[in-house]
């Protein structure tokens, strides 16, 4: 999980636009640069996230492949109406969380952009749409 609590976050910041415009047609290539300037270790930590659900979509036993997920599990089922909930049944994913992701473009990307599109940003001297 990468959390960005920043007021603001680009999708620039997200996926970096410059040395990832070859990989527009490769969502697999692309992804590699997911939070490659805020958070570098995201996309190792995701892979890792990723072999445990593709273990258990195989029907392998969960905390067999990844046993320090047992203290986890064990914290969840002390929350009311989770007792039994069953780490084998239960979908492993990575996700990102960002307060309010927007779409930044420098203003010389923007000449081509409708105004209607345009707005100013509150949070940064960029220009968003």
């Amino acid at each position: 999980m990468a959390k960005i609590r920043d007021e603001v976050t680009t999708t620039d910041e997200l996926i970096p636009s410059g040395e990832t415009s070859s990989y527009r047609s490769n969502p697999l290539g692309l992804a590699e640069f997911t939070l490659s300037r805020r958070d570098p270790e995201y996309v190792g930590r995701s892979k890792v996230v990723d072999r445990i659900e593709k273990a258990r979509n195989r029907g392998e036993d969960v905390l067999k492949v990844a046993p320090e997920l047992k203290a986890i599990f064990d914290k969840i089922k002390t929350i009311e109406n989770y007792e039994n909930i069953d780490i084998n049944a239960t979908e492993i994913g990575s996700m990102i969380y960002a307060n309010k992701p927007e779409t930044v473009q420098p203003e010389s990307k923007l000449q081509d952009c409708p105004k209607s599109y345009r707005r100013s940003c509150k949070y940064s001297k960029r220009l968003c749409y």
